[in-house]
């Protein structure tokens, strides 16, 4: 029997024709309550029934999300970041410092100058005003609050990039273990994938208001375990991204097809590898893993 990981309160779901079993226990990572999963686990093998492990949000969110089943022994783990890889955002994200910044700052913060302070990194984007949420516990939860309040009023405006949905479905038939790990709020970033139809495809998320955000490797570190790192490859399009695949051990493929310029942007961060379009993707990780 392999090893199971889990993070948070979860709960398996055993779908037998029209019943629906939930079994909900506590777990942490590789904790010594795994012998009651595993022991769950033979019972639905010997009765030839799917399981599928899903984390249960915290009451805050108001729902659960079912994501993608646990794979015993994947070919790979593959981390996305969200916007700029999976969903097309940069001008909503623009709009977001304007509101959050200028929120916190109390005066109107323009176009241009949220364009010239913007930072995949918001800390970063933080300190380019002035603000030091890293010393100031009550302003981090603020500007984590403001995010979350301007995800909320802007809506789910925002699309997948073309081929990115081929890709997911490509991987997962392939049996890769998918995950998203990014700077945006937990709610904004589950109901967006979740509208557009690729949440189920996602074992595990880590968001800004769950740890740290990148390029501090905690967050992909909580998701993939202690693991091969050689089997772990990061997909993003910032230097967040790439940096914070180097810190967990783990190598990295640019995403680069947002924008013309972010090839030349982060090639000087070293990505092991380079993909214009979401279908490159495939054929890198392929590549990655043999090498």
């Amino acid at each position: 029997m392999g090893q199971y990981r889990y993070s948070t309160l979860a709960r398996a779901i055993v779908l037998s024709q029209n019943q629906l079993i939930l079994i909900g226990c506590f777990l942490d990572a590789l904790s010594a309550c795994q012998s009651c999963v595993e022991e769950m686990v033979k019972k639905c093998d010997s009765l030839s029934l799917p399981l599928f492990i899903s984390e249960q949000n915290s009451s805050q969110y108001g729902e659960e999300e079912f994501t993608m089943a646990y794979i015993e022994n994947p070919r790979g783990h593959i981390v996305f970041d969200c916007d700029g890889t999976l969903i097309s955002s940069i001008h909503a994200l623009y709009e977001g410092v304007q509101y959050v910044i200028g929120k916190e700052l109390g005066r109107e913060v323009s176009l241009d100058e949220a364009i010239t302070n913007y930072s995949s990194d918001v800390y970063q984007i933080a300190l380019n005003f002035g603000l030091d949420p890293k010393a100031d516990e009550e302003l981090k939860d603020r500007l984590i609050r403001l995010w979350g309040e301007f995800a909320e009023l802007k809506g789910n405006g925002f699309r997948l990039f073309p081929e990115i949905k081929s890709l997911l479905l490509e991987l997962t038939a392939k049996d890769y273990q998918l995950y998203v790990w990014t700077a945006r709020d937990r709610r904004s970033t589950l109901s967006i994938l979740k509208e557009l139809g690729v949440a189920k495809f996602f074992f595990d998320f880590r968001c800004l208001d769950d740890c740290d955000p990148k390029p501090n490797p905690v967050g992909i570190k909580q998701m993939v375990g202690d693991i091969d790192k050689s089997k772990v490859i990061m997909i993003g399009d910032s230097f967040a991204d790439i940096m914070g695949a180097k810190k967990f051990g783990c190598r990295s493929i640019a995403a680069c097809w947002a924008s013309s310029q972010i090839e030349a942007h982060l090639l000087p961060y070293g990505p092991e590898g380079l993909a214009k379009t979401p279908k490159d993707c495939l054929k890198l990780i392929e590549k990655l893993l043999r090498g």
